[in-house]
């Protein structure tokens, strides 16, 4: 239940454990500073498992994909990403997973339970990998 100032400082101790190939974050509240941190760490680190589910959201907030897509589209390490629980939706989140998707070689595992796509999100998700 760490808010996110305390989950970038544990994201940022991590640059200094390079070996380590497994974090899980779930259950916190990572927010901006948290995500900055953890792009920082997946672009650095050979991570190859990823646990970001449950960010404590409610209502309208939900965790912002912008920067972890972007990430994940060059990312050649990871592979397995949990998001589930988090409120994703088919917008604006979705074409962030879909565009990060098409191009990443290494990720094999994706969760993405317990969030709020529809058919449509589950649809265009489908379309874009075949």
């Amino acid at each position: 239940n760490l808010i996110d100032k305390q989950v970038a400082q544990v994201i940022q101790a991590f640059h200094h454990h390079p070996s380590i190939q497994e974090v899980d974050l779930s259950s916190n509240k990572c927010r901006s500073d948290g995500m900055d941190a953890l792009v920082q760490l997946l672009e650095t680190t050979k991570l190859s498992k990823l646990a970001m589910g449950s960010q404590a959201f409610w209502g309208a907030q939900r965790i912002d994909l912008r920067s972890l897509s972007a990430t994940l589209a060059t990312n050649t390490c990871l592979k397995d990403l949990e998001l589930g629980g988090n409120s994703l939706r088919d917008e604006p989140d979705m074409p962030f997973l879909v565009r990060a998707l098409c191009v990443s070689d290494t990720l094999e595992i994706l969760d993405l339970s317990e969030n709020r796509f529809t058919n449509k999100g589950i649809a265009m998700l489908a379309e874009h990998l075949g």
